[in-house]
């Protein structure tokens, strides 16, 4: 039996970047019992702003203990700094209480914060977990851990690996394909969902016989959509499954992928978020509609299983008909050969060098880029627009994003930069005459 143990450190994100791990104090480890109806208690005497919003803010107290209440309090600090925050505090810590008397003195925070770390939601199921134990283990146990910048909608991204042991035997990459399936409370700081960086350690603990039957199977996160279900196709399941219904959250699957189709089989539920049950079988009979592509199975030795999400806004909304797609993952691009460089030949005859134009394309159902129209020019009319087009509507976009959508009808903007390099000089030797 293979059992793999997950645990989490987090950190809050501030202004883009992460911040250092913080330690948050916990006034139950310190023995204190916190008043019922805590937040109503507190914020009937905290201190608020000119405008009525309440301070936020936290005072940390060393307080005694008299008949199982906090007594005898010291201000030890408060953030922000703030008499009125420290006053509040002082006025409500006999409202927490003890059972624990053998110390006479100990910390007490008392805030109005609303802050949180991340937390778990949904952690996968032992069927989704054991699918990705690396096969090369060979039965071993070992350890990974990830660090992942936990998304307000409560799913992972940017995850890489941080370390794992023994190094040459795959669980830093099993930890990687597990992440798409983690779900997990968002981080708030005022109350409000942000982006927070988490650090996960995984242990995998393998025991009992192993040997020719160990696991044998390659998950992917990602992989290349020759087909995908079409809007009408996802409102269709949605109007016979919810009714002309949307929702804010994910539903997540595991499937088999059959080499010499591409097709899937076999899906196993491995998330679902709260209030998203009613979606689950929209979902799972729009897993027959999604094929992969065969080049791009060609390669993988095992069987394959893939990680599929769907999300289901309300894809009849303005709001999604001028969606964006930020972070396309791109199937087929351009690249440029130095022998036959992508320069505009006006802009080439004028002496240019350099130029650079962004366009605004429409995504088609395969992920090609369509409709694409010129926003800017670095030098106008000396052709690096009209270039621009040509060049984007090489490329091809996957058809369904991470995220579980439809990459389909959105709009994609992209700055594409062109630099003038002439063909170098041929410096081959001369072929030697003949004679005739």
């Amino acid at each position: 039996m293979r059992t793999i143990v997950i645990g989490l450190t987090a950190a809050f994100l501030l202004a883009g970047a992460a911040s250092a791990a913080e330690d948050y104090f916990s006034n139950e480890a310190q023995g204190w019992i916190a008043p019922k109806n805590e937040d109503a208690a507190l914020r009937a005497r905290w201190p608020r702003d000119p405008g009525g919003r309440l301070i936020y803010g936290k005072v940390l107290l060393d307080c005694a203990v008299a008949n199982g209440h906090a007594d005898d309090c010291a201000i030890k600090g408060s953030e922000p700094a703030n008499p009125l925050l420290e006053s509040a505090a002082l006025s409500l810590a006999p409202l927490y209480t003890t059972k624990d008397n053998n110390r006479t003195r100990r910390p007490l925070e008392v805030s109005i914060l609303f802050d949180t770390p991340p937390d778990w939601l949904k952690k996968p199921d032992l069927n989704a977990m054991l699918a990705v134990y690396p096969s090369k283990a060979a039965g071993r146990a070992g350890f990974a851990q990830i660090t992942c910048i936990a998304k307000t909608n409560g799913l992972l991204r940017a995850c890489k690996v941080a370390k794992e042991s023994p190094a040459d035997a795959g669980f830093g990459t099993s930890a990687l394909l597990l992440a798409p399936t983690f779900l997990m409370r968002p981080a708030l700081r005022e109350g409000q969902p942000i982006e927070s960086e988490v650090s996960i350690p995984i242990n995998f603990e393998a025991q009992g016989p192993t040997g020719p039957g160990a696991q044998s199977i390659t998950v992917v996160t990602t992989p290349a959509w020759a087909q995908t279900p079409t809007i009408p196709e996802i409102l269709a399941e949605l109007d016979k499954k919810v009714g002309d219904k949307f929702a804010d959250g994910k539903v997540t699957f595991q499937c088999s992928v059959a080499k010499k189709t591409g097709k899937l089989s076999s899906c196993i539920n491995v998330t679902t978020s709260p209030g998203m049950a009613g979606f689950k079988g929209a979902a799972q009979a729009l897993t027959s509609k999604f094929v992969v592509d065969k080049q791009y199975l060609a390669a993988a030795k095992n069987d394959v299983r893939v990680n599929l999400a769907f999300s289901f806004p309300d894809m009849q909304s303005e709001a999604w008909s001028k969606r964006y797609l930020l972070h396309p993952v791109w199937l087929r691009t351009i690249s440029p050969d130095p022998n036959q460089p992508l320069f505009p030949e006006a802009a080439a005859k004028a002496g240019l060098k350099t130029g650079k134009a962004t366009v605004d394309c429409v995504l088609a159902t395969s992920g090609a880029l369509t409709q694409c129209q010129v926003i800017s020019e670095s030098v106008p009319g000396m052709g690096f627009g009209e270039l621009a087009k040509k060049i984007a509507e090489v490329f091809v976009a996957n058809p369904w994003t991470e995220d579980g959508l439809p990459a389909g009808g959105a709009h994609v903007r992209m700055p594409i930069q062109m630099d003038y390099a002439p063909s170098p000089p041929d410096t081959s030797p001369p072929t030697p005459a003949t004679r005739p």
